[in-house]
């Protein structure tokens, strides 16, 4: 496995940006399928990273502005909303990942698979002081920051701590208190846990 991880990274370090945008073009056609919306047709994975815990694809659908998608490995979708659109806070809201922050009104958080970020999104707007954010996927973290003009800043702000790690072999190692602890739709078949 740790072969294969470190392949996996050495290959996406040695692609030229001409490779790069060639092996976009041969994206898996399984893949596209499934990440598309029952009844859409369309629809593009427009950029994409790798790392040692595997393969984020950004996918947007044409006509959708205020909102791209984040997939690790072809599964588990995390949303990434653009920084600025009308109503934006309210849409936030009314999210079902926000009901925890509204319920517990936390100063403190750790989130676990934090993703594209949104849950980070979520909680300072829930007032929350101090997010702890734990990604295992670097490739996303980089996509993420790759797009901050579409997004905004979302790891790099103030009261925002980043670390790459499996989320609950960190958590085990910090023996922090949290005010509250988000794992929404997290991957947990990760052998390092």
């Amino acid at each position: 496995a740790a072969f294969c991880a470190a392949l996996a990274l050495a290959v996406a370090k040695v692609y030229s940006p001409a490779e790069r945008d060639a092996s976009r073009a041969l994206a898996h056609s399984s893949l596209e399928r499934a990440k598309r919306p029952q009844g859409q047709r369309e629809g593009n994975v427009i950029d994409w990273e790798w790392s040692p815990a595997g393969r984020a694809d950004l996918y947007e659908e044409p006509g959708v502005k205020e909102v791209k998608w984040i997939f690790n490995d072809g599964l588990s979708p995390t949303l990434l909303p653009a920084g600025h659109f009308a109503n934006r806070e309210g849409v936030l809201r009314r999210l079902i990942n926000y009901i925890p922050l509204e319920l517990r009104n936390p100063k403190s958080m750790a989130i676990i698979g934090s993703g594209s970020g949104i849950e980070v999104l979520l909680a300072r707007l829930a007032g929350a002081e101090r997010i702890v954010a734990v990604e295992l996927n670097a490739a996303i973290i980089r996509l993420v920051r790759r797009w901050e003009e579409f997004s905004g800043p979302v790891y790099d702000q103030a009261g925002v701590e980043l670390h790459v790690a499996e989320g609950r072999r960190f958590l085990t190692g910090r023996g922090e208190r949290y005010d509250l602890i988000q794992m929404a739709f997290v991957l947990t078949g990760t052998q390092a846990a």
